[in-house]
């Protein structure tokens, strides 16, 4: 309850708007309640970032299924990543905001920043396979990449002008398929189009 507050309280306020005390009167807890449990506000901010990290990993593991699918049918993989960006800017914008404010604050201290990239490879894991049926020669290096380019995606779509849910939709069906052939245009042309979610 106290993290899903402290994302909260990130995501809507901002870093500097992070403090036990916000965390405390969001979650309608005693004062005390998050030094209590996380000890300094670095505490909470770890905790933070695990707890962001897991929740990406349980989107991504909830669209493994559909993604391996398609991929084993030799179909375009850009509609299975559009279903899970557009379910993060729409369902979860408070958790995509704090996920960058802390990255903006990892860029300030190499500790966090650690932190991050740390717990960031279990997702860069899940498009392993996807550049790898693309025919990618290092997917490891093209996994990182792609992961890099969904998030400066996510956070154009953020900042960008105010979008409907079907603009962004198709906003970033054009973008994410144009970023698959960039990264990985050896076989990406051959890849047959997806059907229409």
């Amino acid at each position: 309850m106290l993290l899903r507050s402290a994302l909260h309280v990130l995501g809507t306020s901002g870093w500097h708007g992070l403090t036990h005390r916000a965390v405390e009167q969001h979650a309608d807890v005693p004062h005390g309640s998050t030094v209590y449990y996380f000890g300094s506000r670095d505490g909470l901010v770890d905790a933070l970032v695990d707890h962001i990290c897991t929740a990406d990993v349980e989107d991504w593991t909830a669209a493994r299924a559909d993604l391996a699918a398609t991929l084993a049918r030799q179909e375009d993989p850009t509609g299975d990543l559009v279903d899970l960006l557009t379910r993060q800017l729409v369902s979860d914008r408070a958790r995509l905001l704090a996920r960058y404010e802390l990255f903006l604050e990892g860029a300030r201290r190499p500790d966090l920043a650690r932190h991050l990239t740390e717990r960031g490879l279990a997702i860069r894991q899940f498009l392993v396979p996807v550049v790898t049926a693309l025919g990618s020669t290092d997917s490891t290096a093209d996994s990182d990449l792609l992961a890099a380019l969904l998030d400066g995606l996510l956070l154009h779509e953020l900042v960008g002008p105010p979008a409907t849910a079907i603009e962004e939709r198709r906003d970033l069906a054009s973008a994410i398929a144009r970023t698959l052939r960039a990264v990985v245009p050896s076989r990406s042309s051959e890849i047959r189009p997806s059907s229409p979610h």
